[in-house]
């Protein structure tokens, strides 16, 4: 699939697009750590308030990039520049559609983000997940990330411990 591919950048009259595909994902990755009517009843609303902000408030500098299969919105990545500690780039998000993941989806929108990073001369590039979701871990220790540090984030009345996982040079990631 991921051949057939075709990944653009994303405006503004994407939010809607965008948001749709990371509450989707959410709902299916972190049914067990959130409870459902979190992920059902407020996630939406939350996730679409969200995206509206970043493309019209949002004053940092970002990459936001939106992957299309036959004319379909599939998944998303969003990086932010020179937001996040000591590091060029900061991944905010990056999320597939339940029913495409484990195609290969992740690893070109991975490439393509730090292709785009690289570009714009900066190397670092950093992001958080749940420590609980080995899935993901896995996926971006494949792709050359280390886990540098923990922190914890409130989401649904709960706080959940994160995993702070970095690449010093984002080109391993295109080596992976």
């Amino acid at each position: 699939m991921p051949d057939a591919v075709t990944i653009r950048s994303a405006t503004a009259e994407d939010a809607a697009i965008i948001a749709d595909i990371h509450s989707k994902s959410w709902q299916s990755a972190y049914r067990d750590l959130m409870s459902d009517d979190f992920l059902i009843n407020e996630i939406p609303d939350i996730k679409l308030e969200h995206w509206k902000g970043v493309f019209h408030k949002s004053p940092c500098k970002k990459v936001v990039l939106l992957a299309f299969f036959q004319d379909q919105a599939i998944g998303f990545i969003a990086i932010y520049l020179d937001h996040y500690k000591n590091y060029d780039g900061y991944i905010d998000n990056i999320h597939i559609l339940p029913n495409i993941k484990g195609q290969g989806m992740g690893q070109k929108l991975m490439s393509v983000a730090a292709t785009e990073l690289l570009k714009l001369d900066k190397t670092s590039l950093a992001l958080v997940v749940f420590t609980d979701n080995d899935g993901a871990i896995g996926f971006y220790q494949k792709l050359g990330g280390e886990i540098v540090g923990e922190t914890s984030e409130m989401f649904g009345g709960k706080d959940l411990p994160e995993y702070i996982i970095a690449w010093k040079d984002a080109s391993v990631i295109l080596d992976s």
